[in-house]
C-alpha cells in the first residue's frame, strides 16, 4: 500500500506513520519512507491489516491513500 504523508520524510514522519498505520490497521511488517519525498510504502504482516486500514479510511489532515 501506497500512502502520502505530507511531511519531509524524517525520522518523525516514519514513527507518526508507524503509530498511524498500526493503530488504524493491524502489525506492521515494513514501512519504507526517503528523506525529502513524500510518499512511502507500507508493508503489513498480513491482508486483514491492510483491509482495516484501507475501511478505518486514510482521511486526516496527514495522510491519504494513493
Amino acid at each position: 500500500m501506497l500512502i502520502a504523508h505530507f511531511g519531509n520524510g524524517s525520522e518523525i514522519d516514519q514513527n507518526v506513520l508507524l503509530e498511524f498505520c498500526a493503530k488504524k490497521g493491524g502489525e506492521i511488517a515494513n514501512l519504507t519512507i526517503f528523506p525529502g519525498c513524500n510518499y512511502g510504502h507500507v508493508e503489513f504482516k498480513d491482508l486483514a491489516s491492510a483491509e482495516k486500514l484501507m475501511s478505518e479510511g486514510l482521511d486526516t489532515p496527514n495522510c491519504a491513500n494513493i
